[in-house]
């Protein structure tokens, strides 16, 4: 038996790009509801999801991983040891780097939720039917 979930959202825009109505989502979208439904409140389907806006694109999120992964790296390194007021500064900013990492990872789990796009409905039916 499939497991099946549902999302509540809003069109907030409706605006063409290349000649096809692209219906403009605040909502949760994500990987797993790309190339479902966009249903109306009449539970008739206006869209189909096809990708979520989030400001950073996957790439950007492995990068900043990969960055701080790296600092953190190369400020464990051993030598002498120096503290300020009782303080390791570079441990300090070591910590700082891991939990950078972890705010990042975040960011990325839960980047679903914000905008997304849909392709009209109109679009779709009309594609099938060439």
């Amino acid at each position: 038996m499939a497991q099946l979930t549902a999302h509540l959202g809003h069109v907030s825009s409706i605006h063409e790009r290349n000649g096809t109505k692209v219906l403009q989502i605040d909502g949760s979208i994500n990987g797993g509801n790309s190339g479902g439904p966009l249903v109306n409140e009449d539970g008739n389907v206006i869209g189909v999801v096809t990708r979520a806006v989030t400001g950073l694109i996957e790439e950007q999120f492995e990068r900043l991983v990969n960055a701080l992964r790296h600092n953190q790296e190369a400020l464990q390194g051993g030598g002498a040891r120096v503290l300020l007021g009782g303080i390791d500064p570079i441990q300090a900013l070591r910590a700082s780097q891991t939990a950078m990492e972890q705010i990042a990872r975040d960011l990325h789990r839960s980047a679903n939720v914000g905008i997304g796009y849909a392709y009209s409905a109109e679009y779709v039916r009309d594609a099938v039917a060439a």
